[in-house]
């Protein structure tokens, strides 16, 4: 995507990994049945890492197997 990962905002680590850190404490599982699929982190982060930049861009890219 020619994107480069960007820090977050207190400096020791970058918006994906912020985001991804959110995910895991229960925030992307949007059913609520305490299981994370990958769907539904994709969706989270597709939404919470832009949010997170700012004006800035990043954008998370799902690469699916063939």
């Amino acid at each position: 995507t020619g994107q480069r990962g960007l820090p977050a905002e207190d400096g020791r680590r970058g918006v994906f990994a912020l985001a991804v850190e959110a995910a895991f404490r229960g925030e992307a599982d949007s059913d609520r049945n305490l299981h994370l699929t990958a769907s539904e982190l994709f969706d989270f982060l597709r939404e919470e890492v832009p949010r997170l930049a700012g004006s800035r861009k990043q954008t998370p890219v799902l690469f699916r197997p063939n």
